[in-house]
C-alpha cells in the first residue's frame, strides 16, 4: 500500500510500486556511499531534501527502511505481455536491436532500465517507464541471461578469454569501436548500406562476422608461414 506523510503543509507518498522510470532514477545513487541515502530517498518520494532531513530522526528512519524495501523487485512473476504489449521473439531479434542491448546492458541494467525494456516489448519509453518494475524484472533477468548464452555461443567472434583482464570502463569503451568496425564489415564498407545490414536477424550478422573473422586469421596465419619458408629458402 501506498505511504503518505506531512511536512508542513505539504503531504508525500512513499509510492507502493516502484516505476521502471523511478528505478531508473533512484539507482544513479550509489547507495553504498552514506551520503547518496538521503538523495535516494528523496528521488523515491519526490521530497526536496531539506524538507526530508527536517523529519523527526525515527520517521525519516521508517522511511527509508520502506523506500529500501521497495526497491527490493527481483520477487516478481514473468510476464510475457504487460498492458497490451508482447515480449518480443529473442531469436528474432535484429542486429541493431542486439547491439543496442549490448550497450545497455554493458553500461548498467539499472541505470538502462527503460531503453532494455522499451526494446524487451517494442514498447514507447514514455509508456514503459510508468510500468511496475516487478512485471518486468524477470524478462530483464532473461534477456541479460540470454545476452551470456549467446557471446558463449559465439566466443570466437567475442574473444571472452582475451577479455577477461580488460577493466570495465576499457571494455565499455571498445564495445562501441568493436560494434562500429563490425557493422562496417557487413556493410563492405559502404556507409549507405549500414541501414540494411543492421535490420538483418542478429545471429546471420554474427555467423558471418565469425566466419569472416576466422578466415582473416587463417589468412594471417598462412602469410605468416608462407614468409618463414621463404626465409628458410634463402639461407
Amino acid at each position: 500500500m501506498e505511504i503518505q506523510f506531512s511536512i508542513g503543509p505539504d503531504t508525500y507518498t512513499i509510492p507502493q510500486h516502484i516505476t521502471v522510470g523511478g528505478f531508473e532514477r533512484a539507482i544513479a545513487w550509489d547507495i553504498e556511499d552514506p551520503k547518496n541515502i538521503d538523495p535516494f530517498v528523496a528521488t523515491i518520494i519526490g521530497c526536496p531534501l531539506a524538507a526530508l532531513r527536517a523529519l523527526d530522526e525515527d520517521i525519516y528512519s521508517f522511511i527509508q527502511t520502506v523506500c529500501l524495501q521497495r526497491m527490493q523487485v527481483a520477487h516478481g512473476e514473468f510476464h510475457e505481455g504487460v498492458d497490451g504489449y508482447t515480449i518480443i521473439d529473442f531469436d528474432k531479434m535484429s542486429f541493431a536491436n542486439f547491439i543496442d542491448l549490448d550497450v545497455y546492458i554493458s553500461k548498467g541494467v539499472g541505470q538502462n532500465l527503460t531503453n532494455i525494456v522499451s526494446l524487451l516489448y517494442n514498447v514507447p519509453q514514455a509508456v514503459c517507464e510508468l510500468w511496475d518494475c516487478k512485471q518486468i524484472w524477470k524478462a530483464v533477468e532473461m534477456i541479460a541471461n540470454w545476452r551470456k548464452q549467446v557471446y558463449l555461443e559465439y566466443d570466437e567472434f567475442f574473444e571472452l578469454s582475451d577479455q577477461q583482464e580488460a577493466s570495465d570502463e576499457a571494455k565499455e569503451s571498445n564495445l562501441g569501436l568493436m560494434w562500429w568496425e563490425a557493422t562496417i564489415a557487413l556493410a563492405n564498407e559502404d556507409f549507405y548500406k549500414i541501414h540494411q545490414v543492421v535490420e538483418r536477424p542478429y545471429r546471420e550478422c554474427l555467423n558471418y562476422l565469425t566466419w569472416k573473422k576466422s578466415k582473416i586469421q587463417k589468412e594471417k596465419l598462412d602469410n605468416l608461414r608462407r614468409k618463414n619458408d621463404l626465409q628458410r629458402s634463402t639461407r
